[in-house]
């Protein structure tokens, strides 16, 4: 079952570590240069707590996650959840997954289900287009978006707006649900439902189009 499958947060280095029984038995302070390790993932920042029985750290300052050379969350503060492999990040979030970066103010970030979550304004750019959006889901596993609540994605020439959309990174392809629209020098349109390749300049419009 699931309790097999916890492993437990390792301590790789901390310049001090002290305890202090009195307001909290199971919380080490580690200080300095602290760097941990989870499964496959490494963690360094300037100061932290480490709760051993929760199997949870609460990290701050300088922080950053780093999982392979191709996955990185940073931040000012983080609380990482080792038993359910949750890092939850505030404050000057940067994530960034091969091309993509991610800036925001607040991100959770699912280890096991490759899943990040954030509901503040996000930017998010990627070689040549920028993405703005207030809440979304990313899946690291699909390079693939599910953006709620205002979405704008910018690629240089074309403006594309919607309340919800789906885009996969790869492809540059595009699927919107409600409030479309795209705008470049050429054309205005709105509609409600429709899809749009980004990379072979192709686009299906349904469902209350207007010009």
């Amino acid at each position: 079952g699931l309790a097999i499958s916890q492993t437990h947060i390792e301590i790789i280095n901390a310049d001090e570590v002290s305890y202090n029984k009195k307001s909290n038995k199971d919380r080490q302070v580690l200080i300095g240069n602290v760097k941990t390790k989870h499964q496959n993932r490494y963690l360094v920042c300037d100061s932290a707590y480490f709760y051993s029985k929760e199997n949870k750290i609460e990290a701050f300052s300088n922080i950053h996650i780093w999982q392979g050379d191709s996955l990185n969350l940073k931040g000012d503060y983080l609380i990482y959840y080792g038993n359910h492999q949750l890092a939850e990040i505030q404050k000057n979030v940067y994530f960034t997954h091969k091309e993509m970066e991610l800036t925001t103010e607040q991100l959770k970030y699912n280890f096991e289900f490759q899943k990040g979550y954030f509901d503040h304004k996000a930017e998010i750019s990627q070689v040549d287009k920028l993405l703005f959006s207030n809440r979304g889901v990313y899946y690291a596993k699909l390079e693939k978006f599910d953006f709620y609540d205002d979405v704008n994605i910018f690629n240089g020439t074309d403006t594309l707006n919607a309340d919800t959309l789906y885009y996969w990174l790869n492809t540059e392809y595009a699927e919107f649900r409600s409030n479309g629209n795209i705008k470049n020098n050429s054309i205005d349109v709105t509609a409600n439902k429709g899809w749009v390749n980004q990379y072979e300049g192709t686009a299906l419009l349904t469902d209350g189009i207007s010009i």
